[in-house]
């Protein structure tokens, strides 16, 4: 019994040229729209009034849109903002934080007890 090929993508290199080559299925579905476009989710963003825009440009520096939080419904679409609408479907019940500074005296005071045992005992 032969083991079957895993589809998979190759490099294949020819001097300096080089590209990516599928070895596999011909009709693959994923490889059915591997063109991305803003295209495929305008309908769900015009209908959600969301934003489907590309962060940067093939040579370009990245672009980040500005973020509002929005509490409520989010009522005009806007191509210059993306709008995050708040929800209360996670609740944040608290936050325990131990400062760095605290952690730091508690290492110089280790120091110390351990530099005054070392004096001690060294008299």
């Amino acid at each position: 019994m032969s083991a079957r090929p895993r589809p998979a993508f190759s490099e294949v290199t020819n001097g300096e040229l080089n590209t990516l080559v599928h070895v596999g299925s011909v009709d693959a579905p994923e490889f059915k729209a591997t063109i991305s476009t803003t295209e495929t989710l305008a309908p769900w963003a015009e209908k959600t009034k969301g934003l489907v825009r590309r962060l940067a440009d093939a040579d370009g520096p990245v672009d980040l849109p500005p973020i509002l939080p929005v509490r409520g419904a989010v009522r005009v679409a806007d191509d210059q903002r993306m709008s995050l609408r708040m929800t209360d479907e996670t609740v944040l019940k608290g936050i325990n934080s131990l400062s760095l500074f605290a952690g730091f005296l508690g290492l110089a005071a280790l120091l110390f007890v351990l530099s005054a045992t070392w004096h001690r005992e060294g008299r």
